[in-house]
């Protein structure tokens, strides 16, 4: 690839940030307006903001993407219609997404807008890619855990542009599969308002239950920086490098910015620069581990909470930043003709495209003294300010006794130059003005199929024992431990896919005898062909525009979100059966860098069984190590229990419940079905999940 055709992508929460950007060197930059974006709690753009940014951006050969990448829900869809109509007559060169209803809504009414998928679909091998590719996104944002030589292959077999972030924070789960902060604290992730408990210090309690004595920053992982490895970056095929830091100042955006950039002109990154940039921010230093398929304690900021990363910055160093960088400025042309007797007339043009001219009212007349000359011709009309524009070259005839004032070049020069300003920043889009109006109405109560979710043998054979149980859905990993065994219940049985099955894993996935699978990532479509496809929660579904994307690729069901409230669940209007989740431990994270080799420096995944992370409060969150794709499910302390209210449940319209099942031994399982079946209250510690309180910005919905 040629390395200018490599995009340096910057973040910007606010319009002094974006300018700082762009004025060091960003090909592009990725913005949020007030609502839809990932990054709720940065300052954000109005609209009136964000056509003031695009205006600028343009003006300096800078592309202007907006954050539209988070979870929409139904009450939404007509605010998200106007936001959507507002950005694209604001002139936006492309939206990122995370939810299949803004794509469908912006293919259908605003078909010359650039889609791009968020890293919160979890886009992790070339089949993830390519069905998102197929979709109608243009460009793909990959997760951050993929190695050089995964994304080397992706690039070279998709034709999706492909961005992936090259500096700042790394989350420890996959992004748009944490529920942490949702369920912890009612802050949604997948909504823009992670409270990053994962930053939090946690014990850690062994298989044999010994628990460590002190704490450790277990998830809190240091932050990326690939800016040693550009030309290994380059060579990839990736059209896009993206910095991470919405939420970050300017001297941060600054600094980076121009690091990155510089690379792309030739630079290399010297030691002292680099050492600034851990400076400006870093927790206790960088990583490049899963670039370089290197993961282990080293990644992670172990001893230190880094509370004080702000406090610790040289005020020599935000100094130094806050001057950093200069307008971008056009070469332009100019013309003159200051003939006595004659108007004034000037020309200037950028290229063929962009040309202006004046011709003033009054003529031109003779010079009492000082006669004209080119240079002061050149002088006046190089007084171009702060516009985006120097002068090139200039062609003037003139005649040497003309008298010519001062304002005269000046009003000439200041017309010129707003003229080729306001074509060059012109949206170049029709206006949308359609009426649009979205509305769902409450489905009708009704009766549901009970089905149950289980990753071993014991779980699986006592759920086989209760009729009530329509389908079994097993974890892969455990399935193909005795496939035989397993596919005599083919009929109850339903395979679950790993939610992360990366392209060194996809030879390993083999689904012959198998009627049924059920899939968290749409990319994952591709391995079932000619199967019975059941949708779980890793899709992020909670909207009805959702659920009928989902619908056209033939899914049996489709699993709501366990961040939806009873109310917005009975709203859900679907042609597809619709599922929940009413009893089990929600699984909180997926995460690549192992906890147990983080905190012990080996990999015990071998054994059988969880170990847990406890938090200050005392609360243990079980950890499953997944053997097949060297991954950790981080399950949350209580179970979801809803077996007293599933009357509830049915008034929402739902056609199926599940029953999760991780750490509960046979006789809990037994238990729980027979609780479900008699609707029993609990007996144990428990919680509702969100059925009741939903996510805090919408708890009212």
């Amino acid at each position: 690839m040629n390395p200018n055709d490599i995009e340096i992508l910057s973040p910007a929460g606010d319009l002094h940030t974006l300018k700082c950007a762009v004025d060091n060197g960003a090909d592009a930059v990725y913005i949020g307006g007030k609502r839809f974006g990932a990054r709720k709690n940065a300052n954000n753009f109005s609209i009136e903001e964000i056509k003031e940014a695009v205006s600028y951006a343009h003006l300096s050969g800078t592309k202007v993407y907006i954050t539209v990448n988070t979870l929409i829900f139904d009450n939404e869809i007509e605010d998200l219609f106007s936001f959507l109509t507002e950005i694209y007559n604001a002139g936006v060169d492309a939206i990122i997404i995370q939810d299949m209803a803004v794509l469908t809504i912006a293919k259908k009414y605003f078909p010359d807008l650039k889609l791009h998928a968020s890293t919160q679909m979890t886009a992790h091998s070339v089949d993830g890619v390519n069905s998102l590719n197929d979709e109608g996104f243009e460009r793909v944002v990959i997760s951050r855990e993929l190695s050089q030589k995964e994304i080397e292959n992706i690039c070279k077999n998709t034709k999706a542009e492909i961005e992936m972030f090259v500096h700042g924070a790394l989350c420890v789960c996959y992004s748009g599969q944490c529920l942490m902060s949702s369920v912890i604290g009612q802050r949604s992730g997948n909504r823009g308002d992670c409270a990053q408990p994962c930053r939090l210090p946690f014990k850690l309690k062994d298989y044999n239950g010994n628990i460590s004595k002190e704490p450790r920053y277990l998830f809190s992982l240091k932050d990326l920086c690939l800016a040693k490895k550009y030309e290994l970056l380059r060579k990839t095929g990736v059209k896009s490098l993206k910095i991470e830091g919405r939420m970050k100042s300017s001297e941060y955006v600054s600094f980076v910015t121009d690091m990155y950039s510089g690379l792309k002109k030739g630079n290399k990154v010297s030691d002292s620069q680099y050492l600034d940039a851990e400076r400006i921010f870093s927790r206790s230093g960088f990583t490049t581990g899963y670039f370089d398929d290197n993961k282990g304690t080293h990644m992670v900021n172990i001893s230190s909470s880094n509370d004080d990363i702000y406090k610790n910055i040289p005020e020599e160093l935000l100094l130094r930043c806050s001057k950093m960088g200069e307008k971008r400025r056009h070469p332009i042309y100019a013309k003159i003709r200051v003939k006595i007797g004659e108007p004034l007339h000037l020309e200037m043009w950028l290229d063929e495209e962009n040309k202006a001219e004046i011709t003033l009212d009054d003529e031109i007349c003779v010079a009492n003294n000082s006669p004209m000359t080119y240079e002061k011709i050149l002088s006046s009309l190089s007084k171009l300010g702060d516009t985006f524009f120097y002068l090139e070259a200039l062609d003037a005839d003139f005649d040497d006794n003309a008298f010519v004032p001062v304002k005269d070049f000046n009003l000439a020069r200041r017309y010129c130059t707003e003229i080729l300003e306001k074509n060059i920043s012109k949206v170049n889009r029709l206006e949308i003005k359609k009426d649009f109006h979205y509305k769902t109405n409450r489905n009708s109560s009704g009766r549901y199929e009970l089905r149950a979710k289980v990753c071993n043998r014991e779980q699986f054979n006592m759920c086989l024992k209760v009729n009530e149980i329509k389908k079994i859905f097993l974890e892969y990993e455990e399935f193909i431990s005795d496939r035989e065994y397993y596919l005599m219940h083919k009929d109850r049985l339903v395979v679950s896919l790993p939610v992360v099955i990366r392209d060194k894993y996809i030879d390993k996935i083999d689904l012959s005898g198998v009627d049924n699978v059920s899939i968290s990532n749409i990319g994952h479509l591709k391995l079932c062909k000619d199967k019975n496809v059941y949708g779980d929660e890793g899709l992020n579904i909670t909207n009805s525009i959702s659920c009928a994307f989902y619908g056209e690729k033939k899914l049996k069901s489709i699993m709501l979100s366990p961040e939806m409230n009873l109310r917005q669940i009975g709203y859900i209007n679907s042609s597809v059966d619709t599922e929940v989740i009413a009893y089990g431990r929600l699984s909180l994270m997926t995460s690549e860098n192992c906890l147990i080799r983080t905190n012990y420096g080996k990999c015990v995944c071998n054994d059988r069984g969880f170990f847990s992370v406890v938090d200050r409060k005392g609360k243990e969150f079980p950890v499953m190590s997944r053997r097949f794709n060297c991954t950790n499910t981080v399950y949350n302390s209580a179970p979801v229990y809803m077996g007293d209210r599933l009357d509830e449940i049915e008034k929402t319209g739902v056609n199926a419940i599940r029953l999760v099942f991780s750490t509960e031994d046979k006789n809990t399982v037994k238990e729980i079905l027979s609780m479900y079946i008699t609707r029993k209250k609990p007996t144990f510690d428990y919680t509702r999940g969100h059925f009741y309180r939903g996510v805090l910005d919408n708890e009212n919905d």
